[in-house]
């Protein structure tokens, strides 16, 4: 009760003033914390209780602008009066001689911000147009599985640091430290210089983002490593975010297309426009397929990737390749001397002599580290103290623990040392050695810009260092690299779950490989190693799995060295081979790399010993039709996604082909190089119903060719099927709708197998013998010299086009019970009776019309049916769409809608066209017909049902095609065309498709 009494002396009132005085200042530090703003308002040091010391004393540690000085300047004592212009001075006190009332006041007459918003929620997507989304948790847990989501947050308010605190997180972002929020929040503090290819490139994302369904394919910042890529693609998350665009984000690894259909499907029912940055140093071709599965869905969607330095941006396609240029122009070395100046003032002068190199920025890079003064005189020294102090650390003895309780109880009785060293000895003391090895491991990923899992490095090197779980011992980890500045740590996930261990720097990495291990093989060998020890691959997802894919990937023909591995191409798929053979490691993905790379090595090596090559070939054929038959088994031995699959069947197509090239050129008997051709063609006929990409069709192309060109021995009617066989491919394939890779690729085998086409005619005594032997070729061939040539427009054709159409179609027509069962005649003549009724190429275009006589209809639909049973392997996706298209004209409408869904769950994510409108229903004159309909029911989102009167069918509309239309149950649109796409019949826009066309 005693402080309930006033003070009777006047050291009684000095000691009551300090209590109260300490435990308010304190109390209001607390509460404000560097995130908030301490208001002084109203204090005066001659009549205040509070002494002026002990309030400057308080706010001394403040951030910059963290006090708010009000009133009337204040009148100090000498000392008090210099403390409180020093504070001023720094800029951490802001004076204002306004009282806070009228602040407040003055403030709340302008413009009004809202509270939440302005310090960003991070449950809140703020799109254009003021629309928001509201990120749930399971929506948020799903989408982060494989990407982050860039919400109102990361652009929200950014809290002031004291100068210590903003020294470490300086460093802690040029460390990659603390995942890609942080590195978001580096950047608008300035931790990082803009680069001048930044504006150039915001201005593409801009344009496509407006325009994204013409994008023809993802965008790709491509640049050597240590140049600015991943800065630059954070940078323009936050530039996209600010300008009212939805964000995804994905660092070291590729974004999964059913992790994110839910927050793309949210997105796209406030009619905005995701961008998805995957910053995942990838082949550019992997970007593109992304895209194509996000577009099979019909989402709005702009993707951006990044990867290593394209010799030649012309196979992507000038205006979708970026380069970032590793030498720094005048500006950009002005802006990394004033960060440098500012953050790291020592190292101004090291920087400053090689600004103008291609290694400014590692070198700005290398000087950043706390423990930069533990480095060694050189690199190589370096390497040599790394490795004398991990065969130190790993020579000291720890304690034994077993893995089972029966290994525990011999322990416990004596049996066996309880205390071993965690590296073996070894006598030899060189570079082989346990610590050496964990150099060597690490270099030679890192030289492929890849860190490696740091559990698989340790039971690499000793499994005496795993816990009897298989997991990490992070004691004895900490114990063995604690300290050591060598190395770089980093996390392969966002859960922190994955602990992965690099080079400081990939140029560190390929010195340190130059001159301990010798080159290429060296490398290759220490990474082989590893790969035998992957024993815990093989599960789709799994974090070791996937550093085997990506590491054998980075030593392939598509990784960042090309080349420089080809001679262990071989070495390196009997290691997956081994791991699969002795551990039972099972993966798609692993097994198509077996086989890839096999085949990979026997392209690069021609002077191989015949049987050498064969036993090659056979090697990969057995992994290629291992992973099929496993994945078609079922019973958990292996879950492939549809991708990887689709990358199977090609694959195997492709193996196949080298088998028969091979018989070819090694002249064994006909019969043998003709069994092995139409297995290989059979191979491709697969894939090519099941892969909607122009692969297979490549392989149809060059293997006939190469067959035809090297088999001399073949009898005048095999050569004719093969050249059948090149011609049908060439009329499968559109070169219009082939991106600029494919379409050069495509050009060369054309002229390829033009050279061995020569004269495809046929004569009397050829078609007699043909005819006689129940081969379709002769039908075909004489059809074909009738039928016009493919040109590559898409509106109508010319009347001299469809007569010769009409003159192929007459005649193969004629023949049809001897041609019925030939897939290559009856796709040929599907083609021609479709120019007959529509004047239009198959497939040519969208919205398309379709033939408006029963009798035409009624003709193409048989032809499809015969071409379904006579191709065994399937129809393709387009002509499984097309009778679904015929069945519902002619009403077979249950028919065709259980067809569509079927095609819609097997091209979801996978076919990037399958939402488009290919055909439309039309009049005699080929314009669209109008159709009204009532809306029966909201199929989910922004889909509806319309019942049709005038057909008795009903169709799916999408609400962002009619925005002017108010949708309910029970109302009538009007003025709509039908259109098919691979989803089933559409309510499409007269509008929308006369401006199309």
């Amino acid at each position: 009760m005693t402080d309930m009494q006033p003070p009777t002396t006047g050291a009684g009132l000095v000691q009551r003033r300090i209590r109260h005085a300490i435990s308010m200042l304190r109390n209001i530090e607390e509460t404000a914390t560097p995130l908030g703003l301490v208001v002084v308002d109203g204090f005066d040091p001659s009549t205040d209780w509070l002494r002026a010391e002990d309030l400057l004393a308080f706010i001394a540690s403040a951030p910059r602008g963290g006090v708010l000085w009000c009133g009337p300047e204040p009148t100090f004592g000498t000392d008090d009066a210099m403390a409180f212009n020093s504070l001023r001075d720094s800029e951490s006190l802001v004076r204002d001689a306004r009282s806070l009332a009228q602040v407040v006041a003055e403030a709340m007459a302008g413009i009004q911000v809202d509270p939440a918003e302005a310090w960003g929620e991070p449950e809140l997507i703020t799109l254009a147009g003021g629309r928001k989304l509201v990120v749930g948790p399971q929506l948020r847990l799903v989408t982060q599985a494989s990407t982050t989501i860039v919400d109102d947050s990361w652009t929200g308010f950014l809290p002031p640091l004291p100068p210590e605190w903003e020294a470490l997180a300086f460093h802690g972002f040029h460390g990659l430290i603390g995942g890609s929020r942080l590195a978001s929040d580096g950047i608008r503090r300035g931790f990082a210089i803009e680069r001048d290819f930044e504006h150039p490139l915001w201005e593409r994302i801009v344009k496509a983002l407006a325009h994204h369904q013409s994008e023809r394919g993802a965008i790709v910042l491509h640049g050597q490593s240590g140049v600015g890529k991943s800065v630059a693609l954070f940078r323009l998350a936050l530039k996209a975010r600010d300008a009212g665009h939805a964000v995804l984000m994905a660092h070291g690894r590729m974004p999964q297309t059913g992790d994110v259909y839910e927050f793309l499907q949210a997105v796209d029912e406030l009619g905005g426009t995701t961008l998805v940055i995957a910053d995942s140093t990838a082949a550019p071709i992997r970007y593109d397929e992304l895209l194509g599965s996000f577009r099979s869905s019909g989402h709005r969607v702009v993707v951006v990737g990044s990867c290593y330095r394209v010799e030649d941006p012309s196979r992507i396609g000038a205006e979708r390749a970026i380069e970032v240029p590793a030498v720094l122009s005048q500006g950009e070395q002005t802006r990394l001397m004033q960060l440098v100046s500012k953050h790291v003032p020592e190292a101004m002068p090291s920087i400053k002599d090689v600004s103008r190199s291609e290694h400014a920025l590692a070198r700005f890079y290398r000087h950043l580290p706390e423990s930069r003064g533990r480095i060694a005189e050189g690199l190589g020294r370096e390497v040599l103290l790394t490795e004398q102090e991990l065969r130190v650390r790993g020579a000291r003895p720890r304690p034994r623990r077993p893995a089972t309780a029966l290994g525990l109880a011999l322990l416990e009785a004596g049996f066996g040392d309880a205390d071993i060293p965690l590296f073996p000895e070894d006598p030899a003391d060189d570079a082989s050695a346990a610590a050496g090895r964990v150099i060597d491991i690490v270099m030679a990923a890192s030289r492929l810009f890849k860190s490696v899992p740091v559990a698989l490095v340790l039971r690499a090197v000793s499994s005496d260092l795993m816990l009897p779980n298989g997991a990490t011992d992070t004691n004895l980890l900490l114990d063995l690299f604690g300290g050591q500045d060598l190395f770089r740590w980093s996390y392969g996930d966002g859960e922190g779950s994955d602990l992965l261990i690099g080079a400081r720097l990939q140029i560190e990495a390929e010195i340190v490989c130059n001159r301990r291990l010798g080159g290429p093989q060296g490398e290759a060998e220490a990474l082989i190693g590893l790969i035998h020890c992957a024993h815990r691959a093989g599960p789709e997802g799994s974090d070791e799995t996937r550093f085997v894919a990506d590491i054998v990937q980075a030593l392939g023909p598509d990784g960042p060295a090309g080349d420089r591995y080809r001679d262990q191409f071989a070495d390196v798929a009997r290691a997956l081979t081994h791991l699969r053979e002795r551990n039972g490691v099972l993966n798609g993905r692993l097994m198509l790399q077996e086989s890839a790379l096999r085949r990979a090595y026997v392209r690069r090596h021609m002077d191989l010993v015949p049987d050498v090559k064969a036993a090659l070939l056979v090697e990969a054929m057995t992994a290629v039709d291992g992973a099929l038959q496993a994945i078609d088994e079922g019973a958990g031995r292996i879950h492939a996604s549809r991708r990887t699959r689709e990358h199977l069947l090609v694959e195997r197509a492709a193996t196949y082909g080298y088998l028969a090239t091979d018989s070819a050129q090694r002249t064994v008997s006909p019969g043998r190089v003709w069994s092995s051709y139409k297995a290989a063609r059979d191979a491709a006929r697969l894939a090519s119903s099941r892969v909607e990409t122009y692969d297979p069709l490549d392989i149809s192309l060059w293997v006939p060719g190469r067959v035809l060109k090297d088999a001399q021995d073949l009898s005048p009617e095999q050569r004719l099927e093969l050249k059948a066989d090149i011609l049908a491919t060439l009329d499968l394939v559109d070169p219009a709708s082939l991106d600029p890779t494919q379409l050069a690729i495509f050009q060369r085998q054309r002229l390829s197998v033009s050279q061995v086409l020569e004269d495809a005619s046929i004569g009397d005594d050829a078609f007699a013998a043909l005819d006689a032997a129940g081969s379709a070729v002769g039908y075909y061939l004489r059809a074909r010299a009738l039928a016009p040539l493919r040109d590559g427009g898409d509106g109508p054709l010319g009347d001299a086009i469809v007569e010769r159409a009409s003159a192929a179609a007459t005649y193969l027509s004629q023949h049809y019970d001897r041609i019925s069962s030939d897939p290559r005649c009856l796709q040929l003549l599907l083609g021609m009776e479709w120019i007959r009724s529509t004047r239009r190429w198959l497939f040519k275009g969208l919205r398309q019309p379709l033939p408006h006589l029963r009798d035409d209809r009624i003709r193409a639909k048989t032809v499809l049916l015969d071409l379904g049973i006579a191709q065994l392997e399937g129809l393709q996706n387009r002509y499984r769409y097309l009778q679904s298209v015929m069945n519902w004209l002619e009403g077979s409408e249950d028919v065709a809608i259980r067809m569509w869904r079927e095609l819609d769950h097997e091209t979801r994510f996978v076919e990037a066209g399958r939402v488009l409108a290919r055909h439309v229903i039309t009049d005699e004159q080929q314009q669209p017909v109008t159709f009204s309909g009532i809306v029966e029911r909201q199929i989910g989102g922004d889909r509806w049902s319309i019942y049709v009167e005038a057909i008795g069918r009903r169709v799916d509309l999408v609400a962002g095609s009619f925005p002017n239309e108010q949708l309910a149950i029970g109302r009538t649109v009007r003025n709509f065309a039908i259109a098919f796409n691979y989803r089933g019949p559409i309510a499409d826009r007269v509008s929308a498709r006369r401006s199309a066309r």
